[in-house]
């Protein structure tokens, strides 16, 4: 029993109460900074032993092929799990809010990328605030993942690519945040909310937030 409570509560011990945080925001800073990088590359030919080929010419066939992936995913997870029509419910509101977003927002195909871009960042913060999917921190996540999409834009306009747009992009704050509860939806969904939440400390408030925070301010300093 008291392995498996330590076990438990690994993320918070030793080198994952570090790791966790850490590779959640190199993930999210790496992403940011790197942006204009991998906007040339998807919109450059790459020579291939097959040939020459532009991947821009592919965001459809990527996004399609990932949409139906993850239909199988969560078709699969709906067979066992718990909360059908709950999560059902959230998936249809989520469907009907993006494409509402693709048809009135997105200019090109190559901005379906901020879905699963900050998915994947949903399911770092997730991990990292609450590995055992016990307290539930879905409005606390929503916030951080969408402030940290809303923080991505703002780099990528003062600092990143300053000469490549004459706007800030107020579109993809909201592609961010619907690929933040994307990711929240394939964690916490089919599953049911436990009947005793702890709480849950602000991630502003937590010492790995704080240290990171003051290691960037120092160099930044320097």
């Amino acid at each position: 029993m008291n392995d498996e409570l330590q076990e438990k509560g690994f993320s918070n011990k030793g080198i994952f109460r570090w790791l966790l945080p850490v590779t959640t925001l190199v993930y999210w800073l790496g992403t940011s900074l790197l942006h204009l990088e991998i906007s040339k590359i998807i919109v450059s030919p790459v020579s291939t032993p097959l040939g020459a080929f532009t991947p821009a010419h592919y965001s459809r066939h990527f996004a399609w092929t990932l949409l139906f992936l993850g239909t199988l995913f969560v078709f699969f997870t709906a067979i066992n799990g718990k909360a059908r029509l709950r999560t059902a419910l959230y998936w249809i509101l989520w469907g009907a809010a993006v494409y509402g977003a693709n048809r009135l927002l997105v200019c090109s195909p190559n901005e379906y990328v901020h879905y699963p871009q900050y998915a994947f960042l949903a399911v770092l913060l997730v991990i990292w605030r609450d590995p055992h999917r016990e307290r539930w921190p879905v409005g606390n996540l929503i916030f951080w993942g969408t402030a940290l999409g809303v923080a991505d834009e703002l780099m990528q306009y003062i600092f990143v690519c300053p000469s490549y747009g004459d706007y800030l992009d107020f579109n993809d704050f909201l592609l961010n945040e619907l690929g933040v509860v994307a990711g929240l939806l394939l964690v916490y969904g089919f599953r049911e909310q436990p009947a005793k939440i702890d709480p849950l400390l602000f991630i502003h408030k937590t010492r790995a937030f704080k240290m990171i925070m003051i290691f960037i301010w120092s160099e930044n300093r320097g």
